[in-house]
């Protein structure tokens, strides 16, 4: 981040985390990558809610693209991710 590239992939870089550590990182990263292009691997649908773009992956294809609030609201992988982590939160 110090050379100030032009594009950023993270992969997985939030995933040993506890929650509030992640927020903190995510909200740094959001002013870093600022008129940058950044591209996310991740499992935590938290990681990616604020990208523009979403591919989502299933045997190394993409099966779904769109915005977070697109694919949140149609069936697919991505709404039953999003299912499942609600699940998992109600049952904390």
């Amino acid at each position: 981040m110090l050379y100030d590239p032009p594009f950023f992939i993270f992969d997985e870089a939030t995933s040993a985390l506890d929650t509030v550590s992640e927020r903190l990182i995510q909200d740094a990263l959001q002013q870093c990558i600022l008129g940058k292009t950044a591209i996310f691997i991740a499992h935590r649908l938290a990681t990616i809610k604020g990208c523009d773009r979403i591919l989502v992956l299933q045997e190394g294809r993409i099966i779904q693209d769109g915005s977070y609030e697109q694919l949140s609201g149609q069936p697919g992988l991505f709404r039953q991710m999003l299912d499942s982590d609600l699940r998992a939160s109600d049952a904390d």
